[in-house]
């Protein structure tokens, strides 16, 4: 994997920026997932990025905008908001080198739709469970760990919390690449070769449990052929990490 801090830090900056004008109830200024989406599209450029999303093996849209039961890769429609919906929004930014060679930075956080989230605390806790199972992933990392310890210690959060982890979508390296080797899976399988990747100073990964509030991490393809749909509400949660010596950066 290959990587330029340099970019990948100002991309990660722009996704932070944006995360704070979404944050809390300011999500309730948007509508339907067009007029987010465009909000989205227009603020990485004005800040200089560009919507890496937009293209990526045909998607069409910003800026992934899940809804509910859409438990990642939702394109941008004309869904309208309601309230109590739970929304995740995943952002990818690019910035570009002197090359013009486009550098990356990946990350999502899940919204709850309301005007009193009071009301809604089976989607706080879901909203909750995903940072707290990332924030048990990221505690491992530094120079020299096996990916297998950040698995393990997001298996074992996800687990205490009751919800469902999904396993068969991971995080991952980022650079040139949005999606690079290592794969950083969100379970722990023994014995298993990818799972026992050693992490150097200054590689930059993706973090991101995904839990479903149900008894099973089943998921399929919707009928866009793109939009992931689980079996019951999901929560997502992601960061650009940079590893260092003694522990780590959270870049996004």
């Amino acid at each position: 994997m290959k990587h330029n801090l340099k970019y990948q830090a100002a991309a990660g900056r722009i996704i932070r920026q944006i995360f704070s004008l979404l944050k809390g109830k300011r999500i309730l200024a948007f509508k339907n997932k067009k007029q987010l989406d465009r909000f989205i599209e227009t603020t990485i450029t004005t800040l200089g990025g560009v919507a890496a999303c937009k293209g990526y093996h045909g998607f069409p849209s910003a800026a992934c905008i899940s809804v509910n039961e859409e438990l990642a890769h939702a394109p941008a429609n004309d869904y309208e908001f309601e309230e109590g919906d739970i929304l995740t929004v995943d952002i990818v930014v690019g910035v570009p080198d002197e090359d013009g060679v486009l550098w990356h930075a990946d990350a999502a956080r899940t919204y709850l739709y309301a005007k009193n989230p009071r009301k809604y605390p089976e989607e706080v806790y879901l909203i909750w469970a995903a940072e707290h199972a990332f924030k048990a992933g990221v505690s491992k990392v530094r120079a020299g760990i096996h990916t297998s310890a950040i698995g393990s210690a997001i298996e074992n959060a996800v687990a205490m919390t009751g919800m469902a982890n999904v396993e068969h979508y991971m995080g991952h390296a980022i650079g040139k690449e949005i999606h690079e080797s290592p794969y950083i899976f969100n379970y722990l399988e023994y014995g298993k070769q990818e799972h026992q990747v050693v992490l150097k100073e200054g590689d930059i990964i993706c973090i991101e449990p995904l839990l479903i509030d149900s008894y099973t991490s089943e998921t399929v393809i919707g009928n866009d052929g793109l939009t992931i749909l689980g079996t019951g509400i999901s929560s997502h949660y992601e960061n650009t990490v940079l590893v260092t010596k003694d522990g780590f950066k959270i870049l996004t």
